[in-house]
Formats: structure tokens, sequence, C-alpha cells
């Protein structure tokens, strides 16, 4: 049963980032479970787009779209946190540190940003209920969740299931 609907709504990170339009507000989760399929998708298509505000933090590897000198007029990262790679993108222009306190990270995001146009988190895969685990990113993500006019999946073997 669920199986079926998970096949009807599987796309590739190509398809999900060609939705992505100038001025879009996005939030792309961060650390070891960031969406890097749909990073780089959406970096192949900086050239195409202007002021897309990019909410993510602590990138635990260089990601293209925020170290490629290239995308100062494409995207602007807003982060919580920073990791040496958003160091390097903050020296480029493209990432700028939002001052906060983690315990009121999600109000404070919330609050920013009213609605987000897409939502890109790393789910560990569907359990024989039909349920993904948020891998460890519920950290913010649960209270932006029901703010996002798009969500998508990025589903990864390596994500633990997470419970609670």
């Amino acid at each position: 049963m669920f199986q079926e609907e998970y096949r009807r709504k599987r796309t590739t990170a190509d398809e999900e980032a060609a939705r992505v339009k100038s001025g879009d507000t996005l939030y792309l989760a961060g650390g070891p479970l960031l969406a890097t399929d749909f990073a780089a998708a959406l970096h192949r298509r900086a050239a195409e787009l202007r002021q897309v505000r990019l909410l993510h933090y602590l990138p635990l590897e260089p990601v293209a779209l925020l170290t490629d000198p290239a995308c100062r007029e494409s995207f602007h990262v807003q982060s919580l946190f920073y990791s040496k790679p958003q160091q390097l993108s903050d020296a480029l222009g493209i990432c700028s540190f939002v001052p906060n306190h983690l315990r009121n990270a999600s109000r404070d995001w919330a609050h920013a940003v009213p609605e987000y146009d897409c939502m890109v988190l790393t789910v560990s895969p569907m359990d024989k209920h039909g349920w993904f685990s948020l891998a460890g990113c519920a950290c913010l993500e649960q209270e932006l969740i029901p703010r996002t006019k798009r969500l998508v999946l990025e589903v990864a073997s390596h994500a633990p299931r997470v419970f609670g």
C-alpha cells in the first residue's frame, strides 16, 4: 500500500532542483544529513538562479553551491552554526551568520521566515508502516515543516532511524 504511493511520488534531485525559482526561500538540512544529491543539482542550476535564500548549517565537507565564487549572485546562505566550509563561503560573500541560541533556533527561523518555498531533508528509508525517520534532523525541522509549501525528502540508506 505505502510502497505504491512512494513509487508514485519518487522524483530525482534534478527534477526537484528544477522547481526552484529565483527569489525562493529554501531550507536545506545540514550536518551529516545534508541532501547531497539535491545540493549538487541546485549548484548545477546556479547560472539560472538569482537571490535564492538558503537556510543551511554545518556542512561537514565543502559543498559546491557554498564554495563556488560563481554562486555569489545565485544563493545567499544564512547559517546558525558555521563549519569550515561555511567560513570559506562567508569569505566569498555567499553565507552569513545568524546569531542564536540553539534552544531558540527553530522559533527564530520560524519567525524570520513565515513560509518556506521548499524544505529538503535527508531521511531514513521508509519502514513497513510507511514512515520515514527524520534521522537526527529534528532540532529545527519539526517546527518548520508545517511552514513549508513543498517538502522534498532525500532517502538515504545510511541515515539512522531515530525513534521518538
